[in-house]
């Protein structure tokens, strides 16, 4: 069964709704650095379709905040597996690397989150036979 990139992260949503992820505070933590304090802000990215060898830019981090993405969520309706790729353009953490069989859905939670840094940009890359389509939610903090 094929879902459309929108109602995958409707779906995705819902849970983090049910689960209590939204609206609630947050202490992150990341290589043993503690973020403390009430979610700035809820983050949820529009589904990108990523075209292979293409970087593209999904999102740049205001200079006073930081982004920690949750969930990725990455589409593959090509016939055969592709990489997907996470970076920071400040290159701050190494890539992110994700396997995504052919005809399927990845979705991953990340219990520590992904951060990228204040004026960072994330950007998605794919290497495939076809375009990948990526979503990501998050939530935005007060840079210290």
């Amino acid at each position: 069964m094929k879902y459309s990139p929108s109602a995958l992260a409707f779906l995705l949503f819902l849970a983090m709704l049910l689960n209590g992820l939204v609206g609630s505070p947050s202490a992150a933590q990341v290589a043993g650095v503690k973020f403390k304090g009430k979610v700035d802000e809820l983050w949820n990215s529009r589904p990108y379709f990523v075209n292979p060898g293409e970087p593209a830019s999904i999102y740049t981090v205001p200079a006073d905040r930081r982004l920690i993405v949750t969930d990725v969520l990455v589409t593959n309706e090509n016939p055969s597996s592709a990489l997907a790729r996470l970076t920071s353009g400040t290159g701050t953490f190494e890539e992110v690397h994700l396997v995504v069989p052919g005809g399927s859905v990845f979705a991953h939670s990340f219990a520590t989150g992904i951060v990228f840094d204040p004026g960072s940009e994330v950007t998605a890359l794919a290497t495939a036979t076809g375009q990948l389509a990526f979503h990501l939610t998050g939530y935005l903090i007060k840079a210290k």
